[in-house]
């Protein structure tokens, strides 16, 4: 059976998880977002600086050890959002239509963030 909710209805339910995650999910999720973006900045400073030419090698290896630990937090992210929306199918009364929204196995729901 299709499900026959709209797009509204998705992002409604999408936000609403959002806001109900806990303060330790979001910042498991800043703890690999935010040393990932300020060394891509700090990268890029460097790099295009006219005042010299630096070997990009280092940079270029810590920006892929802080690029596979921000995925590993964005899995653990996922993950945390996901037993939220099974538990929430299972047991909230009132939200018992949110269940067919994560019809795919959890890898594949991690995949997509």
């Amino acid at each position: 059976m299709k499900d026959r909710r709209n797009g509204i209805e998705l992002m409604e339910e999408a936000v609403w998880l959002l806001r109900r995650a806990p303060a330790r999910v979001w910042l498991l999720d800043l703890a690999g977002a935010l040393p990932f973006f300020a060394a891509l900045l700090w990268y890029f400073q460097i790099v295009t600086s006219q005042l010299q030419a630096p070997d990009p090698v280092g940079g270029s290896l810590l920006l892929a050890v802080l690029f596979a630990w921000r995925q590993v937090t964005r899995t653990l992210f996922s993950a945390e959002l996901y037993e939220q929306v099974r538990t929430s199918a299972l047991g909230a009364p009132g939200r018992q239509g949110f269940a067919p929204v994560v019809w795919r196995s959890w890898p594949d729901f991690c995949a997509w963030f």
